[in-house]
């Protein structure tokens, strides 16, 4: 007896960070939740810029 196993595809985030002085960085990754990106963004540009995490349709 085999059990099938679905495998969901990651959703994919628009990252939009606003930096002091009106710098603008976005970036689309793959992530499992909304928090996950956050986090990763956190640790990559800090917590200086504004950092936004939107999900993507595609």
């Amino acid at each position: 007896m085999r059990s099938t196993i679905t495998v969901k595809p990651l959703p994919n985030f628009h990252i939009k960070v606003t930096w002091l002085g009106g710098l603008y960085t976005s970036t689309k990754m793959l992530f499992p939740n909304s928090a996950a990106a956050q986090t990763w963004a956190r640790d990559q540009f800090g917590i200086e810029p504004k950092i936004r995490v939107e999900p993507c349709a595609n």
